[in-house]
């Protein structure tokens, strides 16, 4: 078994997963069905394949209860990298036309380069352990993930049309309510208005209508209750597991 995060680009490394493939007995685990796309796209039909998105891990057992969605959403946070097609400008943007919250940003500032001057009610706090990171969701009442039309990693690639994000499933195990970019790879576990909030990429406004609807405590427990049981029962590193050994 051999567990693929991006479609092969060199020449070589399509000829050895080809070799891999060859066998009978080799299956590929894929982390999304773009990616399954994107391997076709390089000419790389895929018969023996699992479909596996990532994961995370489960740090409480049960939904917190009602009375901890009272009040409104003051503290607004963003997990994660800073690369290109994060979303971290859009937060400034939208941090500038909601003056009266709270945006905190936990991430590595030095892959950020900074072009205007930071709202004063945009909080940033730096690189964090993948532990802490866990833990500080907990501290915010909203979860954004503003990807934008194309997400660059570390090496330079392009993912947004496979990606399948370890902090999706870390914010959805955390209890708090998401709004995030709608697009197909994220689609594909997440439904708008059902376990999360959809908007359009660089469309501020929708952004700051996603959060004022999800000042409704009734409707931000609703839409994290959903994300936490499905996260729970479908995306737990155990889960994961599990599903793929099945599938050998």
């Amino acid at each position: 078994t051999y567990e693929s995060h991006y479609p092969p680009v060199r020449n070589i490394s399509k000829k050895l997963e080809r070799w891999l493939l060859s066998s009978k007995n080799f299956k590929i685990v894929l982390i999304s069905e773009g990616l399954l796309e994107a391997y076709e796209g390089v000419g790389m039909r895929l018969n023996n394949y699992i479909i596996s998105p990532d994961a995370a891990r489960l740090l409480m057992e049960s939904f917190p209860c009602r009375k901890e969605f009272l009040g409104g959403c003051n503290n607004i946070g963003y997990v994660g990298s800073l690369y290109q097609g994060r979303g971290i400008e859009l937060i400034l943007q939208i941090a500038n036309v909601m003056s009266n919250r709270k945006f905190h940003i936990i991430g590595d500032k030095s892959n950020f380069k900074f072009t205007k001057e930071i709202p004063k009610n945009v909080f940033f706090y730096g690189k964090m352990s993948p532990h802490q990171a866990e833990l500080i969701t907990s501290l915010f009442d909203i979860l954004l993930m503003p990807y934008q039309e194309k997400v660059m990693v570390r090496n330079g690639l392009e993912t947004s049309k496979w990606m399948s994000p370890m902090k999706l499933f870390e914010y959805m195990l955390s209890g708090k309510p998401i709004i995030s970019s709608d697009m197909p790879a994220i689609k594909e576990i997440l439904t708008n208005k059902v376990n999360a909030y959809l908007v359009k990429p660089s469309k501020v406004s929708e952004w700051c209508s996603a959060i004022e609807e999800l000042d409704d405590s009734t409707c931000r427990y609703e839409i994290s209750k959903n994300a936490f049981n499905e996260a729970r029962e479908k995306y737990t590193w155990e889960r994961r597991v599990d599903k793929i050994l099945n599938q050998l």
